[in-house]
């Protein structure tokens, strides 16, 4: 199920020759943001609102599953809580994150949106 509001930011703006195949990839909504960066292969969760809920941030990478077989997740917990955590995508893989809200009971996620290491 699609987080409400979710937005997708994508960019690769101030990076080098040897980065520029790279693409990062942000999924954000009023609650919180599910953010791939390639310069370090940083996966970030943060946790925006006081609501009783928390965020993942879910990566994964070797898309020849649904989304992939080699991932793993981050999580943000608390009013401005952020997390990050380095992937180590092998360079130039095409790698999905999306971005769940959890609270007790229930989880909505995003979509799956692509970037590349």
């Amino acid at each position: 199920m699609a987080a409400a509001g979710a937005t997708l930011l994508v960019g690769t703006v101030g990076v080098g020759p040897a980065e520029a195949k790279g693409k990062d990839v942000i999924v954000q909504n009023s609650r919180g943001m599910a953010k791939f960066d390639h310069r370090g292969d940083k996966v970030v969760a943060w946790d925006k609102k006081p609501d009783g809920r928390w965020i993942e941030a879910e990566i994964m990478w070797n898309l020849g599953g649904k989304p992939g077989t080699e991932g793993f997740s981050v999580y943000a917990k608390g009013a401005g809580a952020l997390k990050t955590k380095r992937a180590r995508i092998p360079e130039g893989r095409k790698a999905a994150i999306r971005m769940c809200v959890w609270k007790p009971g229930r989880t909505d996620c995003s979509a799956w949106h692509y970037g590349r290491a």
